[in-house]
């Protein structure tokens, strides 16, 4: 395919060419702000692989009804608004921490504050809750465990 050909798209298909552009500047940008974070993004595959391994703590970050709603299984709320160390006493800093929002995007103000707090290895849920419901994986709810 020439550069014309491709030109010739782009020129033709405007819309859908300036539409790409706009995604992958978004994802850029959301690459690069995890990166500047140090977390460590971990799909929900790997998130389950740890948590039958190792005690991994689980911080929901999301508001209170939408924790209530629907939760990991043994994640504690915590919401972003209310995320400081009084809040975080019942938490052991040299341990893991994996933190969980809706779609991932409330986390990178999560991980500098945990970062703040001296938090040794804080990772991010990918995609998060959206993604492990994607995923297939279980939830929790206030009126039990729904799939």
């Amino acid at each position: 395919m020439s550069f014309a050909a491709i030109q010739a798209f782009v020129i033709q298909n405007w819309a859908l060419s300036l539409g790409f552009l706009v995604l992958l500047a978004f994802f850029l940008l959301n690459e690069v702000r995890a990166a500047k974070s140090g977390a460590r993004s971990l799909p929900p595959q790997e998130a389950v692989l740890r948590m039958n391994r190792e005690a991994l703590q689980i911080i929901d970050v999301r508001p209170n009804n939408a924790y209530t709603l629907h939760h990991i299984a043994e994640s504690k709320n915590i919401p972003l608004s209310t995320l400081n160390e009084l809040n975080l006493t019942q938490f052991e800093k040299n341990r893991p921490v994996l933190l969980v929002a809706d779609a991932g995007a409330q986390t990178n103000e999560a991980v500098t504050k945990l970062k703040a707090l001296a938090f040794l290895e804080i990772m991010v849920l990918d995609g998060g809750l959206e993604g492990w419901k994607a995923a297939g994986f279980p939830l929790q709810s206030a009126k039990g465990v729904k799939k």
